[in-house]
């Protein structure tokens, strides 16, 4: 019972939508007797099995039917631009003649002004001669007279004794003659240097000729020779001045020498 009142309302549904159904050429929708296209009450289309996207038309499916081609009008013909006509240009009136004018007359001559007279003026009258002073000789300066390097040799076993570095009494006495001399002498330096001959070690023949050389500054400082201007030095067994073989050679190089630098003032 309830599927014959479907049927029937499912026909009764179609038989008014029949009336405004489009009619079309292909058999992707369902047909009437009247070819057009059977819409359900919705207002949709019927496809059938063999519709495809190719088959769709607007009105059912808007969205799958193909668009039309739009026509592309022609482009309009480019304007040419007419050519302007020639214009009449009028031709330059003739100007006049130009109108010669006379030069004017030159200008007379400056008045040139007399030089005024030379005066006459007064010679100055001569200035008496200034008297000349011969200037007074001046005294004749102190020449100072460079005085030759003194040096002096002072033996050790004379004055020394055997390792020791106190003055004998010979020894000063060359020692006091000396500071005599270097009164009247205004010296730069004075060099002493202390030398041993090659028996013992290096250290101590080096400490026994600089102690030698420290006692020789020593003495000339007690008689009046400036200290700061006395230069020591111990030079141990490296400067000979003979062979160390023999006794007389290390007699000889067992010494101290003592070199002044200075001038004499006149």
């Amino acid at each position: 019972m309830k599927f014959t009142i479907l049927v029937q309302f499912l026909v009764l549904a179609v038989l008014p939508a029949a009336a405004s159904a489009q009619t079309v050429s292909n058999d992707g929708y369902a047909r009437d007797l009247s070819a057009d296209v059977v819409k359900n009450p919705f207002g949709l289309c019927w496809r059938t099995a063999q519709w495809t996207e190719a088959k769709a038309i607007a009105e059912c499916d808007a969205d799958a039917a193909p668009k039309p081609m739009k026509k592309v009008e022609a482009a309009p013909a480019p304007v040419v631009p007419r050519a302007p006509e020639p214009k009449l240009v009028e031709a330059p009136r003739p100007q006049p003649a130009p109108i010669a004018v006379a030069p004017l007359e030159a200008a007379p001559a400056p008045v040139v002004p007399r030089a005024p007279e030379p005066k006459l003026v007064e010679a100055p009258r001569p200035q008496p001669a200034p008297i000349a002073v011969a200037p007074l000789a001046a005294a004749p300066a102190a020449v100072p007279v460079r005085a030759r390097t003194q040096s002096i040799t002072l033996g050790a076993d004379a004055s020394f004794d055997t390792g020791k570095a106190d003055l004998k009494p010979e020894g000063q006495g060359k020692l006091g003659e000396l500071a005599a001399k270097l009164r009247d002498v205004s010296f730069d330096a004075i060099a002493v240097t202390g030398h041993t001959d090659n028996v013992g070690t290096d250290v101590a023949n080096q400490r026994l000729s600089l102690r030698r050389a420290n006692a020789v500054k020593q003495y000339l400082a007690t008689h009046g020779i400036n200290a700061e201007k006395i230069k020591t030095t111990g030079r141990g067994k490296t400067s000979p001045v003979a062979d160390n073989k023999t006794t007389q050679g290390r007699a000889r190089n067992r010494r101290v020498e003592v070199e002044i630098r200075g001038t004499r003032t006149l």
